[in-house]
């Protein structure tokens, strides 16, 4: 088994992964302890499960979670120029940092301890026109699917003879008016009859979750610079969207002052028209002058603040 160390702060989802939960704790200990003064405390919810509050307020969930061996996995994925060029899969966190280390020995470079702790390689040459990504992930993978054959317990080079005497046999056993189990055998049933038909699915594995594989030592001894590229990194994933903010905002002040313009144009043309009658009564057209200012206003508020919009949502 493994055990996985998770930290939650905010956009940041973090894991590394220890052979027993006494590592997995002595970690946390030690994370706890390179947190220093920028912790101000932690709270123990369950065995498996922590809290750790910042001095500035904001809260770190810190989970163990037991996974099988198989499960485990750590993903290496390499872009140079803007194009992928592999994605690299390995069973230990280390054996992933060789690797990367390897392509930036390739490239010219070299990864300061920096790097290999925080999982994530960047390199910007102007000289050679290089840029280029390595991305370190954890992954957790799903349960592995058994294959038909697998259910039917032949190999996957049986006959259709054979797949029809191993069903027969099976259906025997597992049969409902035999005591058997109406769910286990309705599988064995659907196994055989895509087996014959063709439609058979294969074994597969499928990625159930993903994390940065951060050593939250480092995290902890770098925690300024860390709290301002997590804000870098969420302005640019917010960025796209405040823009289209602006850009609503900017349609809303022109509306506004269009509405604004319209009221007094039709307001002056009442006045001008009461006058030319030697008096009377005119309209002053509040509503849509007062609309037009309002929104002209919202807009500007919004133009110059659009994150207020997405708290408003």
């Amino acid at each position: 088994m493994k055990y996985l160390v998770i930290y939650h702060l905010e956009n940041v989802k973090s894991a590394l992964c220890f052979d027993s939960h006494d590592d997995a704790v002595d970690y946390i200990n030690a994370c706890s302890k390179n947190a220093g003064d920028n912790m101000r405390e932690m709270t123990s919810i369950s065995a498996d499960l922590h809290e750790m509050t910042l001095r500035n307020g904001k809260k770190i969930r810190i989970l163990i979670e037991e996974q099988p061996d198989s499960r485990i996995r750590y993903d290496l994925s390499y872009n140079k120029n803007g194009r992928h060029v592999e994605t690299r899969r390995f069973t230990k966190r280390q054996l992933a940092v060789n690797f990367a280390n390897k392509i930036l020995d390739e490239l010219g470079c070299f990864a300061d301890e920096s790097e290999n702790e925080f999982g994530e390689w960047i390199v910007n040459d102007p000289e050679t026109n290089t840029k280029a990504q390595i991305i370190l992930s954890l992954v957790i993978l799903s349960d592995k699917e058994n294959s038909d054959y697998d259910i039917l317990g032949i190999k996957s080079t049986a006959s259709s003879e054979e797949i029809k005497q191993a069903y027969r046999k099976m259906a025997i056993k597992y049969h409902p008016d035999k005591g058997g189990d109406p769910k286990k055998f309705q599988k064995i049933h659907d196994a055989y009859e895509r087996l014959l038909s063709g439609s058979s699915k294969a074994s597969r594995q499928t990625v159930n979750k993903s994390f940065n594989s951060v050593d939250m030592r480092y995290f902890f001894s770098h925690l300024g610079e860390m709290q301002d590229r997590m804000k870098a990194e969420l302005d640019a994933e917010l960025e796209p969207v405040l823009q289209q903010i602006r850009e609503k905002a900017t349609g809303l002040i022109i509306r506004g002052v269009l509405e604004a313009i319209i009221g007094g144009v039709l307001t002056a043309a009442s006045y001008g028209s009461a006058s030319s009658r030697g008096g009377g009564v005119y309209t002053i057209f509040y509503g849509l002058i007062i609309f037009g200012i309002w929104n002209a206003l919202k807009g500007i508020y919004y133009a110059c603040n659009p994150k207020a919009a997405l708290k408003k949502k």
